[in-house]
């Protein structure tokens, strides 16, 4: 409720303080995010593992299975999907050249 009474033009709170940790965009995440020298996230870029390719496998254990589960590049996806007004996520390679060459922030 609190996301549609901010995107109607109502003052709203923030729905929870882990909502913005990706890219904080109200004035108490950013004066956090500076106190700690943090610098906003806006883009994430995420190679997920193969796993149907390694699922395929004939000689693939359950052990080496349950191993190429990815839970970190999922997770790091619907982070920056729940901020998706100012967070971009690519997680195709054949992506990465057209996305660095349209930033306007390149690695320094």
């Amino acid at each position: 409720m609190a996301r549609d009474a901010r995107r109607a033009g109502e003052d709203a709170a923030p729905e929870s303080s882990w909502r913005n940790t990706v890219s904080p965009r109200d004035a108490g995440d950013r004066q956090q995010t500076a106190e700690h020298k943090i610098a906003p996230i806006d883009l994430v870029v995420v190679n997920l593992y193969p796993f149907e390719a390694t699922a395929a496998k004939p000689d693939l254990t359950p052990v080496d299975l349950i191993e190429n589960i990815d839970i970190g590049g999922p997770a790091m996806v619907r982070s920056a999907a729940k901020n998706f007004e100012s967070v971009a996520v690519v997680t195709d390679p054949a992506d990465y050249a057209a996305v660095a060459s349209k930033s306007k922030h390149r690695a320094r």
